[in-house]
């Protein structure tokens, strides 16, 4: 009889290896939210750091086939913004300090700025 056992990231990475478009998001609610941005670090254990940003972006755009609309900053696209202390391509822990998130832009509406 075997047994079944459970390796965090296991799943991503069979998936990843396979060619799968991945992007990035969750259905976390309430308290839980709080621990949304440690996504990208469990995903940066399987993926690039830029390919994890890409996720987040424009994978998301082109899951949902609205790549012409969102997924990149470009001119007539519709785009939310942060500015980040650090550099998300050497550590994406960085998202999980809010203290180093120092733009946030929603909707063409400023939530924070601290730059």
């Amino acid at each position: 009889m075997s047994t079944w056992e459970y390796t965090p990231g296991r799943g991503l990475a069979h998936a990843y290896r396979a060619g799968c478009k991945i992007g990035s998001g969750s259905d976390l609610l309430g308290d839980m939210q709080a621990h949304r941005a440690t996504e990208l670090e469990l995903k940066g254990q399987v993926m690039t750091p830029m390919e994890v940003l890409l996720s987040a972006t424009r994978v998301n755009a082109e899951i949902f086939r609205m790549e012409k609309d969102i997924g990149s900053v470009e001119p007539g696209k519709l785009a939310d913004l942060i500015a980040v202390k650090g550099n998300p391509l050497k550590d994406l822990r960085v998202f999980q300090n809010a203290d180093a998130l120092h733009l946030i832009m929603k909707g063409g509406q400023l939530y924070k700025r601290a730059l």
